[in-house]
């Protein structure tokens, strides 16, 4: 396959990331979070999602023919307090992922960068990360970029079949079980597999209302919809649209940054 290698960040030593690093490299940083998933999934499953699809992703991008990828390690915390209630929950609060993001932006020229993309897998962080970016873009020299995964792929995974599951992404629901049994089906406990009906997957994710419920997931059961109809296949069709449409996402993102 043509294209540039990714850079493991944290697999290198500092003199070797010195020597492969140049300003139009774009680093790629993949965020999670750390919570319940009903009783049928592990506490990382959007940590473990997201950066499966970084790594994947970042070969798609490279076939692209583009500046070299740095992967730096996934942040596996994330804004999770609406799961309190629940055991395993380690949360950051809004404004504490927002200093955590800059800082990590403020922290890429020290090692000669001047280019990130965010990568997204949970929906507790979407509307922190959107601010974050924006307001350290206006701070440091650098270029910055980042959306969730499902959202750089929505229309490509209603078009899959992914609406019939229940909403996008969900919460440890079809779309969310059905990624993870094509990913790793020994840490699905299927026969726990249970929760509410589907409700309509709206049309756009940017556009979506903002509505704050008050409660927790604890509340719901910790689930958004019934995971029975999660389906391995599926799942599998779904990250590979996943993985192709973020791989273009991020080169295009290299191109319009340089």
């Amino acid at each position: 396959m043509p294209g540039h290698p990714s850079i493991w960040m944290h697999e290198l030593s500092w003199d070797e990331i010195e020597a492969q690093l140049a300003m139009d490299d774009v680093a790629l940083l993949p965020i999670g979070a750390t919570e319940q998933h009903g009783n049928h999934l592990p506490l990382g499953v959007d940590t473990f999602v997201v950066e499966t699809v970084a790594r994947r992703a970042s070969a798609a991008a490279a076939a692209e023919n583009v500046a070299p990828l740095v992967l730096a390690p996934t942040l596996a915390y994330g804004r999770s307090d609406h799961h309190f209630g629940f055991p395993g929950v380690l949360s950051l609060r809004s404004e504490t992922l927002a200093a955590v993001l800059r800082d990590l932006v403020r922290s890429l020229p020290e090692s000669g960068l001047s280019r990130l993309f965010v990568l997204n897998g949970h929906g507790g962080n979407d509307a922190t990360l959107r601010v974050a970016l924006a307001d350290a873009a206006e701070t440091y020299p650098v270029s910055v970029g980042g959306a969730s995964y499902w959202t750089i792929a929505w229309g490509a995974l209603r078009e899959e079949g992914a609406d019939r599951l229940g909403p996008l992404p969900g919460h440890a629901g079809g779309f969310e079980t059905s990624l993870m049994l094509a990913l790793a089906d020994e840490l699905v406990q299927l026969d726990l597999r249970a929760g509410p009906d589907p409700v309509p997957t709206t049309d756009d994710p940017v556009a979506r209302v903002v509505y704050a419920r008050r409660g927790t997931m604890r509340d719901l059961g910790g689930t958004s919809d019934d995971a029975r109809h999660a389906d391995a296949e599926l799942g599998r069709r779904l990250l590979g649209v996943i993985v192709e449409r973020t791989g273009r996402a991020i080169a295009d993102f290299q191109r319009r940054a340089s």
